[in-house]
């Protein structure tokens, strides 16, 4: 899935900004019921917060689009991601937002004052000290350079390392950096013959280069920065373009998702000793039977690969059990929101276990991604947003994302349940007014809090997101394990369903002027 787009996007994003401006209260969503299922059991919004740039303190950065988030204290939670440095410009920016875990305030942002490309991949916190490490890719004197941007505990930059070996015609970048205990794992690719197509996460993948992992002692990232002498081991993987992410396994191990272009290799795994990054098993494919693999997790003997994939024009989320000792698989099941599944597609980017094992929650985006090739009846659906023929259902144009979240049974690979929602601004209007026009939503990465809620990470049209549920409050079992900790933002118009849940949303007199207007007239 590309960041989210629609047509009309520069009008819509004027007016939406008009509504956000309007109000600084936590939102609400628009719930889907005809495309969830076991509703009632699912996890249940705490909040749905949002920010627009401006309101993220992000500098020149526009466009922003957070694609991955982890707790760095019980009452913090920090956003990473990509934009650009204007309207006008294809230069990219990296950056990140801090927000607060109980009230969705933002409490520090931290953006690149780099004049070329640059891109933030994933963050995690250094247990002893609380500072932060974002971890992406940064282009110096034309070189795709691996970086790790080294930030205090309250977003302070202490530095951008770069030197990890890359070159003119060998660039590389980071997709991952993971922080178990005294170590820093860093995964991602090195090798790459141009800055092309230099895509990650939700917005794509890199089609070449070489996967590498490293592993760097978290004292390397001290008062100076690390450079690529100072790992504790480095491994390649020749015939795989990227390393995506690194999980433990037990104390001892650790399992890679790796990926290449070739259909085969899609997903592969690969088990490394932690000591010595070693082989144990692997490099073995998925691919064939799982489709595209985004994110790990490991849940006692066994890793879960999660993603995407399918055959003849379908798309559907996908989740593979495979045994931590040998490889082999144990199932593979697909999952999605219903409809049409030639027009609706369903893409899964990131996927967090919950704390007493019994599940999966994957965070994903279901929608139809564009009519181009589509002829007949199914073309004439898809220009009409006629995606999903059942009774109940609301049309939605391509382009236009649900913020798609299901759990999985981690036996059997079962749903449990899911849930399909969209961003509704304070004081947007109820699903039943002909006034509702929902803008695009979709689920970019999921993670646990310490408090044992769900966070999930979302992409707006206008923005960023942050939707946090609460396993407790339903019958949907414990939360999602933690890793780091959460918060909340401000806010804009979405809508659907029939099922709104209402949380802490106090509309003001002028944003109900200014919903109706944007109502009569927004395109998305």
């Amino acid at each position: 899935m590309a960041p989210i787009t629609s047509t009309g996007l520069g009008f819509s994003r004027l007016l939406i900004s008009a509504a956000i401006l309007a109000s600084t209260t936590l939102a609400d969503t628009y719930t889907y019921p005809v495309k969830s299922i076991n509703l009632d059991s699912a996890a249940s919004p705490v909040y749905y917060s949002a920010f627009r740039p401006d309101q993220m303190s992000i500098g020149r950065t526009v466009d922003p689009h957070a694609v991955h988030g982890t707790e760095i204290a019980p009452s913090t939670v920090l956003l990473s991601g990509k934009g650009q440095q204007s309207e006008s410009s294809s230069t990219t920016d990296a950056f990140a937002v801090a927000l607060s875990s109980s009230t969705g305030a933002k409490s520090w942002s931290w953006t690149s004052a780099h004049d070329g490309n640059d891109a933030a991949n994933a963050a995690t916190v250094l247990p002893a000290s609380g500072e932060v490490l974002v971890a992406g890719w940064r282009e110096v004197s034309g070189v795709g350079c691996r970086s790790v941007t080294k930030l205090s505990a309250t977003g302070t930059e202490a530095y951008t390392a770069v030197a990890f070996g890359d070159s003119s015609g060998a660039h590389g970048a980071f997709e991952m950096v993971k922080a178990f205990g005294d170590d820093v794992f860093l995964s991602g690719l090195k090798d790459k013959n141009d800055l092309e197509e230099m895509s990650f996460k939700s917005y794509g993948n890199v089609p070449s280069g070489t996967a590498v992992v490293t592993r760097f002692a978290s004292s390397a990232f001290g008062s100076s920065a690390p450079a690529a002498g100072d790992a504790v081991w480095t491994k390649d993987f020749s015939g795989y373009a990227s390393a995506k992410t690194v999980e433990e396994v037990g104390t001892d191990k650790l399992a890679v998702l790796l990926y290449a272009e070739e259909s085969e290799k899609h997903a592969a795994i690969v088990v490394l000793n932690r000591a010595d990054g070693s082989t144990v098993w692997g490099p073995t494919d998925y691919g064939n039977v799982h489709g595209e693999g985004t994110d790990l997790a490991v849940v006692g003997n066994d890793i879960f690969i999660i993603g995407h994939g399918g055959s003849g024009g379908e798309l559907s989320g996908r989740a593979t059990k495979v045994a931590s000792a040998d490889g082999q698989v144990s199932w593979t099941k697909s999952f999605s929101v219903g409809g049409n599944t030639q027009l609706i597609y369903n893409e899964c980017w990131g996927v967090s276990a919950n704390s007493d094992g019994s599940g999966l929650i994957a965070s994903c985006g279901a929608g139809i991604e564009t009519c181009d090739g589509t002829t007949g009846q199914t073309r004439t659906d898809c220009l009409a947003g006629n995606g999903d023929p059942r009774t109940g259902a609301y049309n939605r144009g391509a382009g236009n994302w649900y913020s798609y979240v299901v759990k999985i049974g981690t036996s059997d690979g079962t749903v449990a349940w899911q849930r399909v929602d969209s961003y509704k601004a304070p004081g947007g209007p109820a699903m039943s007014s002909s006034s509702f026009d929902p803008s695009s939503s979709a689920a970019e990465w999921v993670f646990g809090m310490s408090s044992g809620n769900i966070a999930i990470v979302t992409d707006e049209v206008f923005g960023v997101g942050l939707l946090v549920l609460d396993p407790s409050n339903s019958g949907g079992g414990g939360g999602a394990t933690s890793t780091s900790a959460p918060t909340p933002a401000p806010d804009n118009v979405d809508g659907d369903n029939g099922a709104s849940s209402t949380l802490t949303a106090t509309a003001l007199g002028f944003l109900s002027f200014v919903i109706a207007a944007v109502s009569a007239i927004f395109i998305v």
